[in-house]
């Protein structure tokens, strides 16, 4: 079963994360940064937007893979890891200019990751995730989709170590 494998990476990615976020103020978390697209509270939104994406597609029409589970898992650390900061974020996950409460964000994303991980521990085979195609990646699987969530979440979490809090 995939979930063996995979909800340890998941849950660690998803501390390290919800850390991170907890280490903000009210303010620290909506201050924009100089020379930055976004600040913590819009890099925090943009991972539980893209959380609840994933999970409708996992949760969509599937069929036989056809091919090795983690075929393109490589490339998707990749994407992620050695992109450098040159990585362009999808439109799906575009998050608003409002005002966030980084304890509301990190409720949001907990209870997000801990639905994904009952629904990983309810598969019995890993299929093809047809209801959405990855702009770069093309058609993943349930395995690639949850490493890509793993490696999404390192990538935000290291892009929020960079922001100072105002404490």
């Amino acid at each position: 079963m995939i979930a063996t494998e995979i909800i340890p990476e998941l849950n660690d990615a998803t501390s390290r994360l919800l850390r991170e976020i907890g280490r903000f103020s009210s303010h620290g978390f909506n201050t924009s940064i100089p020379g930055a697209e976004w600040n913590a509270g819009q890099i925090a939104e943009h991972i539980l937007l893209t959380d609840i994406f994933i999970f409708r597609v996992l949760q969509g029409d599937v069929e036989f893979a056809g091919r090795l589970p983690n075929e393109k898992v490589r490339l998707i650390k990749d994407m992620f890891l050695e992109a450098g900061g040159k990585m362009k974020e999808e439109d799906i996950a575009v998050p608003s200019d409002s005002l966030k409460d980084p304890v509301t964000i990190l409720q949001k994303i907990s209870r997000e990751r801990h639905d994904i991980i009952q629904y990983l521990n309810a598969i019995e085979e890993d299929s093809l995730c047809i209801s959405y195609s990855h702009p770069h990646l093309g058609t993943l699987t349930v395995t690639e989709w949850i490493w890509f969530i793993v490696y999404h979440s390192e990538w935000c979490t290291g892009q929020l170590k960079l922001i100072e809090t105002d404490d």
